[in-house]
């Protein structure tokens, strides 16, 4: 998967919905989940039907920090 993100018109300081590659994602390092446990059913879940919750996110390094919705 590649990213395609959809650009912000210049000036706007809007929200927008841009689709991102998880593996731009980078864990906030003030995140509480630590230690996370058996994924086994998690993932299952995300191969059946995806990820269906909205992340907020901010360009960090190359990537992407997660700020809300992890």
């Amino acid at each position: 998967m590649t990213a395609a993100v959809k650009a912000r018109p210049r000036g706007k300081k809007a929200p927008y919905l841009a689709q991102i590659d998880p593996r731009e994602l980078v864990a906030h390092p003030t995140n509480l989940r630590t230690q996370l446990g058996d994924l086994t059913e998690l993932r299952a879940s995300i191969a059946a039907s995806g990820v269906l919750q909205a992340l907020t996110v901010v360009p960090e390094d190359g990537g992407m920090r997660i700020v809300a919705g992890h």
